[in-house]
């Protein structure tokens, strides 16, 4: 069977979604544009998602189709398959020495290839297979100071990137405690004090922040406020002024999280999964959310007194800071989402 890939021109896609469409389709179980969107449940979803960064769209996330329906929905001819094979943008490289705060020396320092050895390999395959320049190495793992880097350059790598070093320079003592949520040092887990971002923020934002607050004042990516918790009075606050992708406080075991949605106008929220295994904290949405978004985890309930003073001190504190406008913001539509278990995995884990 002939392998394709389907490649994106953004500089001419018009961000109408169709092949998002078309795709839900494709992978519905009636195979139905009237069946699969008025009447299957769950709702299919699509494989390829729109982004859109104006003044670009682009489609992401293809998952190669043999047929592909995105392909032949799409008006514009910003995406087309050719018959090279599947599509590879990067190859990401983890050398020996590389791994997590929270990795065993043992297994860091004597199992996998130094990345000299798998850099040189890798950019030699690529280039006997003639594909050198369609793919692109980043690498990691070991690197320590510039001239580890410009080694990496000479051998074939087109970017590296860190992890353990910056938290390092930090002030991390590698005391492998990371995968428990709870950093000895501060560095990464918020326990206290305020984050502003001006502008757009990354995925994993307040990733398992335990107390302070942090307000961004435009959309952030995929995971916000996974792992959140609070603990007697520490309770985090996140408040997002735009909107977020998929995700959207999994995992949540506590705390409050506030999506505004400001970015989208009328839109509605696109983020699917929202508060998928939430078992503890509140979310509050503004804006169109459907229900097939959320996870089976959380519910909607009805916003109480409360609710609403909460909002109101921090929606103020929101508006100072990015010069929105309090009213028109808290006359908006919210919902408020709270898990509907404490042990949303319980009968995978334990009988």
């Amino acid at each position: 069977m002939a392998r394709i890939r389907v490649v994106s021109k953004p500089e001419v896609c018009i961000g109408c979604h169709l092949c998002e469409i078309w795709c839900s389709v494709a992978h519905s179980k009636s195979k139905d544009i009237i069946k699969a969107f008025l009447y299957e449940q769950p709702r299919p979803q699509p494989r390829i998602l729109v982004e859109e960064k104006l003044p670009e769209t682009y489609a992401l996330q293809c998952r190669h189709c043999q047929e592909p329906k995105c392909v032949a929905a799409c008006i514009a001819g910003a995406l087309y398959k050719d018959e090279e094979g599947i599509v590879v943008h990067i190859i990401a490289i983890d050398g020996l020495r590389g791994g997590t705060g929270a990795a065993p020396k043992m297994i860091r320092d004597n199992v996998g290839i130094p990345i000299e050895f798998a850099l040189a390999a890798v950019d030699q395959r690529l280039r006997d297979e003639g594909i050198r320049n369609k793919a692109s190495i980043l690498v990691a793992g070991g690197f320590r100071c510039s001239a580890d880097v410009v080694k990496a350059i000479a051998l074939g790598a087109d970017a590296v990137y860190i992890g353990t070093p910056a938290l390092v320079a930090m002030g991390c003592t590698l005391c492998q405690k990371c995968h428990t949520g709870i950093c000895n040092w501060g560095i990464c887990t918020q326990d206290d004090g305020e984050i502003i971002v001006h502008g757009r923020a990354g995925d994993v934002v307040a990733m398992a922040m335990r107390g302070g607050r942090i307000m961004i004042g435009d959309d952030v990516g995929y995971r916000a406020a996974i792992h959140m918790k609070e603990y007697k009075d520490k309770v985090p606050v996140l408040i997002v002024g735009g909107t977020a992708q998929d995700f959207f406080g999994e995992y949540m075991a506590g705390g409050r999280v506030v999506l505004l949605g400001l970015s989208l106008g009328d839109k509605p929220h696109r983020a699917r999964y929202i508060g998928t295994g939430m078992h503890g904290g509140i979310m509050y949405i503004r804006g169109k959310v459907e229900q097939w978004q959320l996870g089976k985890e959380v519910g909607i309930v009805d916003m109480e007194k409360e609710d609403w003073k909460f909002l109101e001190k921090h929606i103020g504190d929101c508006c100072r800071e990015f010069g929105f406008e309090k009213d028109e913001i808290l006359g908006g539509k919210f919902l408020k989402l709270k898990p509907v278990t404490k042990r949303p995995y319980g009968r995978i884990y334990a009988y």
